[in-house]
């Protein structure tokens, strides 16, 4: 997938839209857009490739704050349990958000295969 592509992509997206008396009206997101207007197995495999990225993200968050929860263990002057277990609590959900972008990678790489 190139940039040029994906660029393509948000202008058509944003040329297809009604205006911004619209935008006004609606909160959604180019992402919003993107998803519900995706049809060709490229449009879904850029959609799969952003959701990947996000999962990635979700899980650099949840390594950080598992480091974060083992620097609280060796604190000296803080209450390390409690620390501890809120940075610990913040890695879980991060990876539980991870396997659910994970998931929709799966479907957007899916229905590129199904739009084949």
């Amino acid at each position: 997938m190139t940039r040029r592509f994906v660029v393509t992509l948000i202008l058509a997206a944003l040329a297809l839209s009604t205006g911004p008396v619209i935008a006004q009206e609606s909160d959604m997101s180019i992402e919003d857009v993107l998803i519900e207007e995706a049809q060709s197995p490229t449009q879904h495999q850029a959609l799969a490739k952003h959701f990947r990225a996000e999962a990635s993200k979700a899980r650099a968050l949840a390594e950080r704050h598992a480091s974060m929860a083992r620097s609280y263990q060796r604190a000296k002057k803080v209450n390390k349990q409690g620390a501890r277990n809120h940075c610990l609590r913040i890695a879980e959900q991060q990876r539980e958000i991870a396997s659910q972008f994970d998931g929709l990678a799966e479907m957007h790489e899916a229905a590129a295969k199904d739009a084949s």
